[in-house]
């Protein structure tokens, strides 16, 4: 196989997960769950929105990037429960990717909401399709949307340019029917699936 055929398969991975995500999200309740062991998740939590804080952002909380996924949340399903808080290890991965979205809040004037940030090995891989090397299981890739009222479509073709043009970031935008994937694996990626 090709690295061009290799790497477009891990993008179509990376997409069908994206998008069994963001259905769970939509049909499950969010919010931060806790492991069972609340103690060390909150002094993760806390260390964890030490460094968030150190980012200077000024449109997200440290909370935001600690959402464990829609199919995490949601009792029943067959990954319900399956993730768990980032090693910290990969936080500053999540770095360029939080400073990104947060420079496309403030161009669309507009609240996000994120959808999918970290997901571990056991998580990843309960979701359909996903891609063995996701830029999720890194912590460098973020599901969301925009309350703009112009759709992904906009927010993409805005990434696109603070990424190809301004050079604020080097990754990867992934276009779906109701959000929009941004990473920061260093090179560009992109792929749209919206039917």
């Amino acid at each position: 196989m090709t690295d061009q055929a290799s790497g477009d398969n891990e993008v179509e991975a990376e997409a069908a997960a994206d998008e069994a995500e963001q259905r769970a999200f939509d049909a499950g309740p969010a919010g931060l769950e806790r492991s069972e062991e609340a103690a060390d998740a909150s002094e993760v939590e806390a260390a964890f929105k030490a460094h968030v804080d150190g980012l200077g952002l000024r449109f997200f909380t440290f909370r935001e990037f600690l959402f464990l996924g829609g199919t995490h949340s949601t009792p029943g399903s067959r990954c319900f429960g399956l993730n768990a808080l980032p090693a910290k290890a990969l936080w500053r991965n999540l770095d360029a990717t939080a400073r990104a979205l947060d420079e496309l809040r403030s161009r669309l004037n507009a609240p996000i909401r994120l959808n999918s940030i970290y997901r571990n090995e056991a998580y990843n891989r309960c979701l359909s399709g996903t891609a063995s090397e996701s830029q999720h299981k890194q912590m460098r890739a973020i599901d969301f949307t925009a309350a703009d009222g112009r759709g992904p479509g906009h927010w993409s073709d805005v990434l696109i340019r603070m990424r190809d043009v301004e050079g604020v970031f080097s990754g990867g935008i992934g276009i779906y029917n109701t959000f929009v994937h941004v990473d920061t694996r260093g090179h560009r990626a992109d792929w749209d699936m919206r039917h």
